[in-house]
């Protein structure tokens, strides 16, 4: 499959702790959550084209950084 696909030039992981998640989504969360998110956080840390924003911060905050980051790749 990773032949028939390209792979992406860049990803923006939107990440929150378990909390900040389980209030804005008002239901019962992942039970392997904090497992999950781990994961990703290490992926993002090894592949440069990842770019990790914290999305526990206003909706302003986050759209201004994901806009720069975008930009940047233009």
């Amino acid at each position: 499959m990773q032949k028939l696909v390209p792979a992406p030039s860049a990803v923006i992981f939107l990440d929150v702790t378990e909390e900040v998640s389980q209030a804005r989504k008002q239901e019962q969360g992942a039970h392997n959550f904090a497992e999950q998110r781990a994961a990703y956080l290490a992926q993002a840390k090894q592949s440069p084209h990842w770019h990790v924003v914290d999305a526990a911060q206003p909706l302003a905050a986050v759209l201004t950084q994901v806009e720069k980051i975008i930009s940047e790749l233009l």
